[in-house]
């Protein structure tokens, strides 16, 4: 695709990156913060100013159209803006993937989560403490960083694996 718009948005920021994901579908500028903060259960907050001034420069570059809503300007994601997100997502994936298995050679793997829901996995035989990253998505994703987010989207499996190793209590958990 375009090498300049390459050099300008990857790395991405996380405000760039929710908002490409929140215009898959048309939206108009409240939509889109309200999709943001729900996609991020409130992790990331953005201000009408900051979407603004970044929606501007997105359809200026080409990433994000504006299509004609019935009373509002709504935002809809181009194939260049598609193509920058596909670039991005598969960039964080290895960047996950590279950090879980230096971290995994440690031994201890702590893995924040919001919700602060604590457990432990195994790690070559061994009880390891860790903070599941996203209560949604299986454990396999803190075992298998290579695993597809698709794939463990759609299992949309619940609890850790040290509960179903401990017959439902869990080891540690509160």
């Amino acid at each position: 695709m375009n090498e300049a718009l390459r050099k300008k948005y990857i790395p991405m920021t996380e405000t760039i990156y929710y908002t490409l994901l929140s215009v898959m579908s048309p939206r108009h500028g409240y939509a889109i913060i309200q999709y943001v903060n729900g996609l991020t259960r409130g992790r990331i907050l953005l201000g009408t100013g900051t979407l603004y001034t970044m929606v501007g420069r997105l359809v200026a570059d080409g990433v994000i159209e504006v299509v004609s809503d019935e009373s509002k300007k709504a935002y809809r994601i181009t194939d260049a803006g598609l193509w920058l997100l596909q670039e991005e997502t598969r960039r964080l994936a290895l960047q996950l993937e590279d950090g879980w298995t230096v971290l995994k050679e440690g031994e201890v793997v702590k893995r924040p989560n919001l919700e602060d829901r604590g457990g432990y996995i195994g790690s070559r035989g061994k009880a390891v403490r860790f903070l599941h990253i996203a209560p949604d998505l299986p454990p396999a994703a803190a075992v298998h960083p290579g695993a597809t987010l698709r794939r463990m989207a759609a299992s949309k499996l619940r609890g850790t694996a040290a509960q179903e190793a401990e017959g439902g209590k869990g080891i540690g958990n509160k």
